[in-house]
């Protein structure tokens, strides 16, 4: 939510880290064991037999507020070491965030982070058929529709440059709801796109970013880019027979169901933060 919203002082009420966090397994009255698998986005209960093939080792982290009970946050790390959040996804289901490990695979933290450049701005999006990159938090619905759809949904979104020693230019898309809360594009590590919620940090620790893009010129004397995702699986964003937008291998962004983006109607908003 926005940090002011409603007239309330900024940073009263919020939660505070008790310092207390601790493994556990969570149940169900079936004694059948809450699971997570991130390769699918699926999250379940399952018997005891059926644990492998997810995670079901979480880590509970305590957290205080004085107007509210104990709170907690629900994580647990993959084999790769990322560190996933279990959370709502605003529409009844539950999902996933993503936060990188600091010291992943034994690399010294700090290094090679990406760092705001200080430029926002904002655009739309479109593909090679002219239809607008959309977003529907209500139903986390990502897709392209046509100019006169364009109305239930956001499709005005603020770029945000990131820079890495070791990598081309990277932004973040974002987008503000009518409550103020500010959303990112974000990919879910299964193909799709999803969103996570909160306003961007001004480093972001690690060499792979699930809400980052490489925005590469896609062709000389226009305006057009492509967007690769950071996450580290290389692949760029675009869209299905159905026009919902997915991650996907783009070796060619020029035919039609890949995603030709360009920069048109975009406004630069400001060069510092």
């Amino acid at each position: 939510m926005a940090e002011n919203m409603e007239g309330r002082p900024s940073n009263q009420d919020d939660w505070r880290a008790t310092g207390k966090s601790y493994n556990e397994t969570i149940q169900n009255i079936n004694e059948e064991y809450l699971t997570s698998y991130p390769s699918s986005s699926g999250i379940c209960f399952v018997h005891t037999a059926m644990k492998d093939p997810g995670y079901w080792d979480y880590t509970v982290t305590e957290y205080v507020n004085q107007d509210a009970p104990l709170s907690v946050a629900i994580t647990f790390i993959d084999e790769h070491g990322e560190t996933y959040r279990l959370c709502s996804q605003r529409d009844g289901s539950l999902g996933f965030m993503v936060t990188m490990a600091e010291n992943m695979e034994g690399r010294p933290s700090n290094q090679d982070d990406w760092r705001a450049t200080g430029k926002s701005y904002n655009e739309t999006i479109q593909n090679i058929n002219e239809e607008y990159l959309t977003s529907y938090p209500s139903s986390s619905g990502i897709c392209f529709v046509h100019t006169a759809m364009k109305d239930p949904g956001y499709w005005d979104y603020t770029v945000t440059e990131y820079v890495n020693q070791d990598a081309p230019l990277s932004v973040a898309i974002t987008f503000i709801d009518e409550h103020g809360e500010t959303y990112r594009l974000c990919s879910q590590r299964d193909g799709s796109l999803g969103f996570m919620t909160g306003k961007l940090p001004e480093k972001i620790e690690g060499t792979e970013c699930s809400f980052l893009f490489f925005k590469k010129k896609f062709a000389v004397g226009d305006d057009s880019y492509s967007f690769q995702c950071a996450d580290g699986r290389g692949k760029y964003l675009s869209y299905n027979e159905h026009n919902q937008v997915i991650l996907k291998d783009a070796p060619n962004v020029r035919t039609d169901e890949t995603c030709n983006n360009s920069r048109k109607h975009g406004k630069k908003i400001s060069q510092s933060r």
